[in-house]
């Protein structure tokens, strides 16, 4: 292991470097260009002014990169991704349903524990039923708002069945032991009629979920840029940044899209955000 470790560790690549100067004294033109458009591998760059992006991002297309630009100022010019693209377990439903709640849960004082109980166990089961049994262009935030709407509680019909009941009733006579049908057996049970008309009314639900489009926008799993050998990567990001609402559906071609981003554009998203 030791052999292979540079001659001259000084001059190594991958290193990393630490840049101290006042504003306007060249960090960016004199260092971090140059090394920019050498080329020669993956890059995550951090662009609040986004002049970067603009100076080099049509060079870094020309040398067939594929730009993603991750802007929190102004998401109408950010590219974004689609959570469910990235469901593949029962774990990973549990996980996106705890960043649902705990990004929608406000800055008052934390409820009933049972509610939270009872709210997880209803996003489990729809978002369950989306990624195993929903068609691949409706799996998103738009088709579990649909759900939520469709939520209709009567006070007085207690056996009254809204459309997402007659759903799960459905799967569950052709797959009883499907993952989406125990969680929202115990949904039901744990919860019932009381939980759907205090907690679960359509109108609050569509707001929250919505609110949950605005902490999305996240370039790749994790926050990490995976690049693949043959094809390099360019992630810039402008942070602080303001809120904005919106839907998302399944990120499609964003090499397409980046060159209006590098001019400053508004992006043609087909299906991304709209």
């Amino acid at each position: 292991m030791m052999g292979n470790r540079p001659k001259n560790p000084a001059n190594a690549r991958n290193k990393n470097v630490l840049i101290i100067g006042g504003s306007g004294s060249g960090k960016t033109r004199f260092w971090l260009k140059p090394n920019l458009l050498q080329g020669h591998s993956s890059y995550v760059i951090t662009d609040p002014k986004g002049d970067i992006v603009i100076d080099c991002g049509h060079f870094l297309l020309k040398k067939g990169y594929d730009v993603r630009i991750f802007n929190t100022i102004n998401f109408r010019k950010s590219m974004h991704y689609n959570p469910f693209s990235y469901i593949h377990s029962e774990k990973d439903i549990l996980k996106l349903t705890t960043t649902l709640i705990s990004n929608t849960k406000g800055d008052g004082k934390a409820g009933d524990e049972f509610w939270t109980k009872a709210e997880t166990l209803l996003y489990c089961a729809l978002i369950g039923y989306i990624h195993y049994e929903a068609p691949q262009d409706e799996q998103n935030f738009a088709t579990l708002i649909e759900f939520l709407n469709a939520m209709e509680v009567r006070e007085d019909d207690e056996n009254f069945q809204n459309p997402v009941d007659q759903m799960f009733e459905a799967l569950k006579q052709k797959k009883p032991n499907h993952f989406a049908v125990r969680q929202y057996a115990k949904f039901k049970l744990t919860a019932g009629v009381i939980t759907s008309k205090s907690s679960f009314n359509t109108r609050d639900n569509k707001v929250r979920v919505e609110a949950v489009f605005r902490g999305f926008y996240i370039i790749e799993k994790g926050g990490r840029c995976y690049a693949e050998r043959q094809h390099h990567s360019a992630v810039r990001t402008s942070v602080p940044g303001r809120r904005a609402s919106g839907r998302i559906k399944q990120y499609q071609q964003p090499e397409k899209n980046a060159h209006g981003l590098c001019e400053g554009q508004r992006p043609a998203l087909s299906g991304a955000f709209y």
